[in-house]
């Protein structure tokens, strides 16, 4: 079954996370950092939480993307920022080469995403361009179990995303990949 996810699915979603897409920086961030990251997409109204379960009800899969992309990330700095932040800063006080790789090459884009978002720096369009005929919708994450691999787990997910993202008024719907 397809179905959005629901809070008590969050530990499976984040371990699955960590451990089948480990790249970047939000993994790294540990468990609780990945289980908030995951409800601000469940809680946002710009935003889409899939979980793919078994006949057992155990979670499998999970996709996570948005209807409108810009407009969650500022959702998400407005109603789940702090919560992140506290969370990711923890992680990064416990693991110091991880603190210093965020200093030298994530901080000051960070910075300047929180002034644009405060009013204190000029916006600049950062979100993928909408194509002519409708919004994009984006694909940021997308993971299967390994039991789960090669039967249709993901391609049930994604299709269910493109529904959402048509009913959203997408025109296009983009997958970020590393």
């Amino acid at each position: 079954r397809i179905e959005e996810a629901r809070h008590d699915d969050f530990a499976v979603t984040a371990a699955l996370h960590r451990r089948h897409l480990e790249l970047g920086l939000f993994p790294q961030l540990g468990e609780r950092f990945m289980r908030a990251y995951h409800a601000s997409f469940a809680g946002s109204p710009h935003a889409v939480a899939l979980v793919a379960r078994a006949e057992s009800g155990r979670v499998v899969g999970a996709l996570f993307g948005t209807t409108a992309n810009a407009r969650h990330y500022k959702w998400v700095v407005e109603e789940h920022g702090l919560n992140l932040a506290m969370h990711g800063t923890r992680s990064l006080l416990l693991q110091p080469a991880l603190a210093w790789e965020f200093i030298s090459s994530r901080a000051g884009r960070y910075a300047r995403g929180l002034g644009r978002h405060l009013g204190l720096l000029a916006r600049e369009e950062t979100a993928p361009t909408p194509s002519a005929t409708g919004r994009t919708c984006v694909l940021s994450h997308i993971v299967t179990s390994q039991s789960a691999r090669r039967l249709g787990v993901g391609r049930r997910l994604v299709e269910e995303f493109r529904k959402i993202a048509r009913s959203a008024g997408a025109a296009e719907a983009r997958l970020v990949t590393r």
